[in-house]
């Protein structure tokens, strides 16, 4: 998923055209004069005085955050690992064309917090004697590939001496309009009066000067030319500049192919465009992060899961994709288990009237009547009441009266009546099965039921109406 938020078109139509009256006269593209300078391929000469070099560069320390003046270490320096050092550094190095030669960097970053350096420094790096013979009253500019840290600037800046370093021109700022943390080639034209009147320019030199703590500045392929430039001031020659959103759910591979990144954050990157200039991009990066679960369900009968189906039977193998909070696959297994309503029939019959221990209803009359109870696995258990009614004389209802404990029992459960019992009797669960069955002969019966589970139950009599209820333990 991407999302362009910006594209600031920076490249001047100018550019397009003049590009071929630009003449290179020192540096990485002159034809020979200072290319191996422009390109940085020897080492800097280090100095906190004011000896310069005649044939290279001199990195000139002029303080620190010691606090004694002229520091010890806040030096420019040449290095051929061309990216900072520091402990916030983003490690990518630098894509300049002669970066296997050498780059140069000013890392304030590593002096701050390796406490090389600490606090505020300031360092100069002044190039060898640059000959411009013959440009007299000509236009001339600076070209240079350029990345910068910028947390704490407080001066990045390019000046341009005709004395061999004794005096100055005004600093023109070098970062004003080159974006932070992105890598490309920026020109920079020094003010119209530079060359003009000048006959003898054999004692150039050209002074970078960085000021600032928790940053870096790194130059490569520094050249001079002249031409091709009427405006003053700072223009770079990157075409385009975007900031984009992107999502993955696995790992990203930047647009020009160079990078794989798997971990949110901000990173840039660099294509080529239809002039053969860098088009710079800022990609601001969320990795999220695919997910699996488990959907347990019980139900009775039937149950419709999220993804539409309606099921029947247990289940452990549908899945269905859903988006989790970061815009990523979540995949949900169902874990069903299906149990089933039943039904039963109990058979009894009653004198004068029935009372149903299933529902505490009493019938005088026969017929079926029916309950809804839940059974073993929690579902609806439809049990019929098949009843049929006898009526009986005064002296017939004089029945026997029978006693039944303990209640609730353990193991053996006696009944105890008023005269001797006759005839069989069977214990039927809620859903009318019947259990254990056996014999009366005496007016005391002790039946065991270790076997039964813990629940209720029901004594039923052949040769009696009375139904008597227990619980077992």
């Amino acid at each position: 998923m991407t999302k362009l938020l910006l594209s600031a078109i920076s490249l001047f139509i100018a550019s397009i055209s003049f590009s071929q009256y630009q003449i290179y006269k020192w540096g990485a593209e002159a034809t020979s004069n200072g290319v191996s300078a422009g390109q940085f391929q020897n080492d800097f000469i280090e100095t906190s005085g004011t000896t310069l070099s005649t044939t290279e560069w001199t990195a000139r320390t002029i303080s620190d955050g010691n606090g004694n003046g002229a520091a010890s270490h806040a030096f420019w320096k040449r290095t051929t690992t061309p990216y900072s050092q520091g402990s916030s550094s983003d490690l990518v190095p630098l894509n300049s064309p002669s970066v296997s030669n050498g780059v140069a960097i000013f890392d304030s970053e590593y002096l701050d917090n390796s406490g090389i350096a600490p606090g505020i420094q300031k360092g100069e790096l002044i190039s060898p004697l640059i000959d411009l013979t013959g440009y007299t009253d000509s236009a001339l500019s600076l070209k240079m590939y350029l990345k910068y840290d910028a947390v704490n600037f407080i001066e990045a800046s390019v000046s341009f001496s005709r004395d061999n370093g004794l005096t100055w021109q005004p600093a023109v700022d070098l970062v004003s309009n080159h974006p932070h943390r992105i890598e490309g080639i920026t020109s920079v034209q020094f003010p119209g009066s530079t060359l003009n009147g000048v006959p003898n320019l054999t004692s150039c030199r050209i002074k970078f000067t960085f000021e600032g703590a928790y940053n870096y500045i790194m130059l490569d392929d520094v050249s001079l030319f002249t031409g091709g430039m009427t405006h003053s001031g700072i223009f770079t020659d990157i075409e385009s500049f975007q900031t984009i959103e992107e999502h993955t759910c696995s790992s990203y591979t930047s647009p020009s192919g160079n990078y794989t990144w798997s971990t949110s954050g901000t990173y840039y990157d660099t294509i080529p465009n239809s002039f053969n200039r860098d088009s710079m991009m800022m990609i601001q990066l969320s990795v999220g992060a695919p997910n699996t679960g488990v959907d347990a369900q019980i139900a009775c009968d039937s149950y419709q899961w999220i993804d539409g189906n309606t099921y029947t039977a247990s289940n452990t193998t549908a899945q269905h994709t859903l988006q989790n909070v970061s815009g990523c696959d979540s995949v949900v297994t169902l874990n069903l288990t299906m149990n089933y309503s039943s039904s039963a029939t109990q058979s009894e019959t009653g004198l004068d009237s029935y009372t149903w221990p299933i529902n505490n209803q009493t019938y005088t009359a026969s017929g079926q009547y029916t309950a809804t109870i839940p059974n073993a696995a929690g579902c609806d258990s439809l049990i019929t009441l098949d009843l049929t009614m006898n009526f009986t004389g005064l002296d017939e209802q004089q029945l026997v009266t029978v006693q039944l404990y303990p209640n609730p029992v353990k193991e053996v459960v006696t009944l105890k009546a008023n005269k001797v019992l006759n005839g069989s009797y069977s214990i039927v669960d809620v859903n009318g099965r019947m259990l254990i069955t056996g014999e009366l002969n005496e007016a005391e019966t002790i039946i065991p039921v270790p076997t039964l589970k813990p629940g209720t139950y029901f004594i039923h009599f052949e040769q009696y109406s009375s139904v008597l209820k227990f619980v077992k333990e």
